[in-house]
């Protein structure tokens, strides 16, 4: 019989639980000090009282506003909310390529998709569940309200069929074991004199708002760039 490790955050005691006993509300995490991971409840999860990152800009910036429209009915936050969230986070870029995962998920699952709210919500709460707690574990930790058992078994199949492929259509996963990324070094530093704001709506031009890898932002730099110095 599988078992999971749960961890009450109140009182820093572990236990071990068959893992079809795991219920709404938990959400798997990986511990700094010694790479373990345990499922805790999320409304235990506190955010850094503090920043630790300077404010975003450009086409991070954008990213926040690609956030706030993409679940705009189903986790309602403003772009100033998702990035003041980030900016607390320890390992934000961790953070905002999982979110980034989770974003293109619900888009190809809900594209071309009749859903109402209550479904949507739904969808995202089975990607969000099955991306941080497992394909396996997901859908025990989700409040289903609007979809049935079998088309959120459905949904998670597509998922781990998906997954399993090399095609644009795979869906994206955390590694909890990825290295803290410095998005300041993914990018060729600016030309002198340089419009953050000028290089964001390139951005928007080029992709038509959707995210973009930090290997495309590259190569956006270098285009505007190499744009730049021909139109000296």
């Amino acid at each position: 019989m599988s078992t999971v490790r749960i961890y009450d955050m109140k009182t820093g005691r572990s236990r071990e639980i068959p893992a079809r006993e795991l219920a709404p509300g938990y959400v798997k995490v990986t511990f700094a000090e010694d790479g373990g991971e345990a499922f805790v409840l999320a409304a235990d999860l506190k955010p850094q009282p503090s920043y630790q990152h300077p404010p975003f800009t450009g086409p991070l910036k954008l990213l926040m506003q690609d956030f706030a429209t993409v679940f705009a009915d189903v986790f309602p936050k403003t772009a100033a909310q998702w990035e003041d969230d980030f900016r607390r986070d320890l390992d934000y870029m961790k953070e905002v390529e999982f979110w980034a995962g989770v974003a293109g998920a619900f888009r190809h699952f809900t594209s071309g998709k009749s859903w109402s709210r209550e479904e949507r919500r739904d969808v995202f709460n089975i990607l969000f569940s099955c991306l941080t707690n497992g394909l396996q574990a997901g859908l025990e930790c989700v409040e289903l309200k609007a979809l049935s058992r079998a088309q959120a078994l459905e949904i998670r199949e597509r998922m781990e069929s998906e997954a399993a492929t090399s095609g644009a259509a795979r869906i994206p996963t955390p590694d909890p074991t990825m290295p803290a990324v410095n998005v300041t070094p993914a990018v060729p530093p600016p030309l002198p004199g340089m419009d953050e704001e000028a290089f964001a709506r390139f951005v928007r031009e080029r992709t038509d708002g959707n995210q973009v890898s930090r290997d495309d932002l590259r190569e956006l730099r270098e285009e505007y760039d190499e744009q730049r110095r021909d139109a000296r």
